[in-house]
């Protein structure tokens, strides 16, 4: 039984994984949206804030 546990262990970390990794995937696509949707003029202040 201690070889299940150690494996439930296991899929419940990857599990957690995943789930974090989805997150930074959602966030960074929200983050690409609002590039792709800025005029002209935010655009330049957004390179310009890069630099």
């Amino acid at each position: 039984m201690v070889e299940w546990d150690v494996q439930i262990e296991r899929l419940k970390d990857k599990a957690e994984s995943v789930t974090a990794l989805q997150l930074k995937r959602d966030l960074v696509a929200e983050k690409l949206h609002g590039i792709a949707m800025a005029s002209d003029h935010e655009w330049e202040d957004m390179k310009d804030g890069a630099e």
